[in-house]
């Protein structure tokens, strides 16, 4: 559990919320019953200046890709960035859906899920 404070300019108002993030429930995030996998739910941004995770958009993880979205370069970068990341080889990432665009699901297979989400949610305990 974390606290969120939000406060609004030019206003007296503001807002303490308790917000709770877990391996069990990030929207994000879901467990691959059938394959024993992990799916990521991904927003990508190609053409970025570097790789790197930005974090939960919505109910997307939010991974901006260097590559630029041509012929399937930015999602063999977005596997490979995935892989590295996570220290999978690239043989246990999938892309399931989304080809062609910014919304993609990534199964991982051979991680459990709170092992992904420690991973790319900067999570070090």
């Amino acid at each position: 559990m974390r606290r969120k404070r939000f406060s609004f300019p030019g206003t007296l108002l503001r807002i303490e919320m308790m917000v709770q993030e877990s391996p069990e429930n990030p929207p994000w995030l879901k467990a691959h019953a059938a394959s024993g996998g992990v799916v990521i739910h991904v927003l990508a941004q190609p053409k970025a200046s570097r790789n790197e995770v930005v974090g939960p958009h919505g109910d997307r993880l939010k991974i901006r890709v260097a590559a630029p979205p041509v012929e399937g370069a930015a999602n063999e970068e977005l596997l490979r960035f995935l892989g590295k990341t996570l220290g999978v080889p690239g043989s246990r990432l999938e892309l399931i859906r989304g080809a062609s665009a910014k919304q993609k699901d990534v199964r991982v297979s051979g991680l459990a899920l709170a092992d992904v989400y420690r991973i790319l949610s900067g999570d070090s305990s």
